[in-house]
């Protein structure tokens, strides 16, 4: 087993085949949506180990999808009381024991190769401590196909004036990037979970990506592709993302 030292953590990660956990918050709203996530997520190329939702203010605890069949181990953890987007992520991250784990909200969906991805940048590189990629506003797209799955920009992020996450090669763009669906070793998450206070509400996402990537700042990883689709929902902070934020061109240039 290698050590790698995360600031004051160790992130210890055996030289066998990483495990990745996929954390999906949900609410009763959006279980109708969730089945959309579970197909995409059926259509991985590298499967996930286990995939974890956490669905508050449920009505009912009945797993509409339990008869559904997939090939990836996944549970949904229900909950009758309200609880924030923040929380959610917790509460299923919390569920996960796998080396990475990666979230999603249930109402986006994954491109077929995210995962391959996310195991190609943490299994090459393991001492990254945070990977964000780029994604498409609507969720209905065709998704491109990636020859190349080992196409990253490291250490270029790093928290603007306002409070976002942005890319130093991209300053010219003001060019903010989409956070809403990072990626971590189990490690990172257990030390850094998302912040579930008022003050945080609705820009949860930046909050925790920031506070990550203002930790480690040479340690952040970067994906150009578009690997997944991101559906504005309108129950969180999304006016932020569409007022201020731009998608990175897809020039999958490797640094």
């Amino acid at each position: 087993m290698r050590l790698y030292y995360l600031n004051n953590m160790v992130h210890k990660i055996a030289m066998n085949p990483i495990t990745i956990g996929v954390a999906i918050p949900c609410y009763q709203g959006h279980l109708s949506a969730l089945e959309h996530l579970l197909e995409s997520i059926e259509r991985q190329s590298r499967k996930p180990d286990m995939v974890v939702v956490s669905c508050s203010s449920a009505v009912s605890h009945v797993n509409p999808y339990s008869s559904r069949k997939y090939s990836f181990p996944y549970v949904i953890v229900f909950h009758s009381e309200k609880k924030n987007a923040a929380e959610n992520r917790n509460i299923a991250a919390s569920y996960l024991t796998t080396d990475i784990i990666t979230f999603i909200d249930a109402d986006d969906t994954m491109h077929p190769q995210r995962l391959a991805v996310v195991e190609t940048c943490f299994t090459k590189y393991r001492h990254i401590a945070i990977l964000i990629h780029n994604c498409k506003m609507d969720s209905n797209e065709p998704f491109e196909h990636y020859d190349n799955l080992d196409a990253f920009h490291f250490n270029r992020l790093f928290q603007c004036p306002n409070g976002s996450t942005q890319h130093m090669d991209y300053l010219y763009m003001n060019g903010i990037l989409h956070n809403g669906q990072p990626s971590v070793p189990r490690e990172v998450f257990v030390g850094l979970p998302f912040d579930e206070s008022p003050a945080s509400h609705g820009k949860e996402d930046t909050v925790f990506c920031t506070r990550i990537i203002s930790m480690f700042p040479q340690q952040t990883a970067y994906c150009p592709y578009q690997l997944s689709g991101y559906t504005p929902s309108g129950t969180g902070g999304h006016q932020d993302i569409k007022e201020s934020s731009i998608l990175l061109p897809s020039d999958h240039g490797i640094s």
